[in-house]
């Protein structure tokens, strides 16, 4: 695996002044839904677009904790910082690092700030104001002078290319080393976007007259430069494009409905593709880049259409058929089922021809465990516990706002069972005692 300092691709590190280092906006968690590329020196380094970008890195990386601890800390460059220079400008572009620039960068736009704050605290000391707050601004402005000082230049370690060709065909291998890979820092939606970027680059080079389609030849070149399987490269060129234009057609209708789209929503295209049931039922082939216009329909109908409770409660449940992408998983759970019992046909009301009939997926489980048995909670215990073993941390993060309250209701109904077995076991504990006696 490439690592993040390999010298096959990067320069010995370098000190190069802060305020010639700028954010890249063509990082996937916080770039815009087109990216401009690295051959513009506009789009690359204009000042409204790195303030919005660096708003956006405070928003994708909850950079105020990061902030807090520089400024208390001091600057400690642990990881390496990637740049690139771009030739015509003799500016750089942060291809590795960037909440840590723009952290920096904010820390030297709110000095102004925290200076006005001390001084007011200051004026008020007079007044009664309580000491230890005056003493506690005062050093924290004395921090941030010294690590705006310690901090004018910054050692980074310059990627090996001389134009902006040169650097799409090294940033894949660098990336794919540190983020593509399991348990890094991007998310699923993240990291689909980064691959489309590989794969629509790669596909209009070669291909300029032709509609986008699946080319085996180019998944096998990215496959080459990311740690990532061909088919797994398929499915997020797959999910990109799919979720992309579903957003892009159905965006009224979800603001209408009440919703509105987040980056972990592709994650339902995800499912959709990882599941022979999902996959059959929405005629998503390996191919296919799009879902059909009844899919669309179909998905809107059953995650969208009624407004989305993202904190959930006992008695505020949310409406929709799929509560949330891992529903999905469910639905396939489901049909397994159906397919040991011929009596049985949960899966099939989820009809994508009739999607307005569909039964809520949270229902059909419920049916289902009920038609199991009442006398058989062992089985049902130990299938919850080995769908749960298979969840991704990635998964779980980027759904956090549906998983965090879901795991909550596990915990609590677990507690709730515990103590009445507890109970039960003390009254028996009670009643052979009394037969003893």
């Amino acid at each position: 695996m490439t690592k993040a300092t390999d010298p096959a691709y990067l320069h010995p590190a370098e000190d190069i002044e802060l305020g010639k280092m700028f954010v890249d906006p063509n990082n996937p968690r916080i770039t815009p839904d087109e990216p401009p590329g690295y051959g513009s020196a506009d789009q690359l380094f204009d000042p409204a677009k790195q303030e919005a970008l660096i708003a956006r890195t405070y928003e994708v990386y909850k950079a105020e904790t990061l902030e807090s601890s520089i400024i208390d800390q001091g600057w400690v460059p642990v990881d390496p910082i990637l740049v690139w220079k771009d030739p015509k400008t003799e500016r750089y572009v942060v291809v590795e690092g960037n909440t840590r620039t723009s952290v920096l960068k904010t820390v030297r736009k709110n000095l102004a700030k925290e200076e006005e704050k001390l001084e007011k605290l200051r004026r008020g000391q007079g007044g009664g104001f309580p000491a230890p707050e005056l003493s506690r601004q005062e050093q924290r402005v004395e921090k941030i002078k010294s690590l705006i000082a310690s901090t004018e230049k910054i050692k980074a370690f310059p990627v090996k290319a001389a134009n902006a060709a040169e650097l799409n065909q090294i940033l894949p291998r660098l990336h794919g080393a540190r983020h593509v890979a399991p348990a890094k820092q991007w998310g699923p939606h993240a990291v689909g976007l980064y691959i489309m970027s590989l794969y629509l680059e790669r596909f209009h080079a070669q291909f300029p007259k032709e509609e986008l389609r699946i080319d085996e030849g180019i998944l096998t070149q990215i496959a080459d430069i990311i740690p990532l399987k061909k088919d797994e490269i398929r499915r997020k060129i797959q999910a990109s494009s799919a979720f992309g234009r579903f957003r892009a057609n159905y965006d009224d209708r979800v603001q209408t409905a009440g919703n509105s789209f987040v980056s972990g929503d592709q994650y339902y295209i995800e499912q959709i593709l990882d599941h022979q049931v999902s996959r059959n039922a929405f005629e998503f082939g390996s191919n296919d880049l799009y879902l059909s216009e009844k899919g669309e329909e179909a998905l809107f109908q059953w995650a969208f259409s009624k407004p989305r409770n993202r904190k959930k409660t006992e008695d505020d449940d949310d409406p929709n058929v799929f509560q949330k992408a891992e529903d999905l998983r469910v639905w396939q759970r489901i049909a397994n089922y159906d397919a040991k019992n011929s009596t049985t046909n949960f899966a099939g009301r989820l009809n994508v021809e009739e999607p307005s009939d569909a039964t809520p997926v949270r229902d059909l489980l419920a049916e289902m465990t009920l038609h199991r048995g009442k006398s058989k909670p062992i089985k049902t215990l130990t299938d919850l516990l080995e769908t749960m073993k298979e969840f991704k941390a990635g998964s779980l993060v980027d759904q956090a706002a549906h998983i965090r309250p879901l795991l909550k209701e596990v915990e609590r109904q677990a507690q709730r069972f515990i103590t009445m077995l507890d109970a039960a076991t003390h009254d028996e504990d009670e009643d052979e005692a009394s037969d003893v006696e």
